[in-house]
């Protein structure tokens, strides 16, 4: 018997795994290639190719071990379960729920300059709009939260790992795309850096004074 939180995370897969490929489809029949991983170079192809390895080897265990609980298919270290409250599935339905809210209005602000893989030749101006006006990286920041939030909904040592395998790629990977960056776009890029997190950009709220009648 499936439970709200089995639901849950196989229509969110759906709908992210709709939104990757039938935009990548879309693309494709307008004559934009979007998959540009392997057009990338040196340390960033091969981070590139482990976070994609990492991430479809994510959806393929959590798939089975949604829709499959009663088949036992994990080393009994990995299946170990490190939360079991129901205020962690709470708190990672929310995180996982906001981190692909966070998605689509990324894919929405990239339009036709959405790839998969980092393509220079896509390059021609900084995207400072929407998400991208609070996070340098929301797209990579939408991973990271998204497989966050199904460890914390699952509670298994396993989901852990590959969170902290992804967290580790993707930050090393952003580097690296940070860096072309730099070169590419020189002041604009350095201005843009400086005023937007790499991940999350914390806004003071300025409390205007209150003036006293005279």
């Amino acid at each position: 018997m499936y439970s709200f939180y089995d639901y849950f995370q196989i229509i969110v897969l759906i709908a992210f795994t709709s939104l990757v490929w039938g935009r990548a489809l879309y693309e494709k029949l307008h004559g934009i290639d979007a998959i540009s991983l392997l057009r990338n170079r040196g340390k960033e192809r091969t981070l590139g190719i482990a976070a994609v390895t990492i991430i479809n080897l994510w959806v393929a265990i959590l798939v089975l071990y949604v829709t499959y609980p009663e088949i036992i298919f994990l080393p009994s270290p990995l299946a170990y379960p490190i939360l079991q409250a129901q205020s962690a599935q709470i708190t990672g339905l929310v995180i996982v729920a906001l981190s692909l809210a966070l998605y689509v209005n990324a894919w929405k602000t990239l339009g036709n300059r959405w790839r998969i893989g980092h393509d220079e030749r896509s390059l021609s101006y900084i995207v400072k709009d929407g998400a991208y006006s609070i996070s340098r990286n929301p797209i990579y920041l939408f991973y990271d939260l998204y497989l966050f939030g199904t460890f914390l909904i699952n509670g298994t040592v396993l989901f852990l790992i590959l969170t902290i395998c992804l967290f580790t790629t993707l930050h090393y990977l952003i580097l690296e795309e940070e860096r072309v960056l730099a070169i590419r776009h020189g002041q604009d890029y350095q201005e843009y850096r400086s005023r937007t997190g790499r991940y999350f950009t914390f806004r003071k709220v300025e409390i205007s004074p209150v003036k006293r009648p005279s």
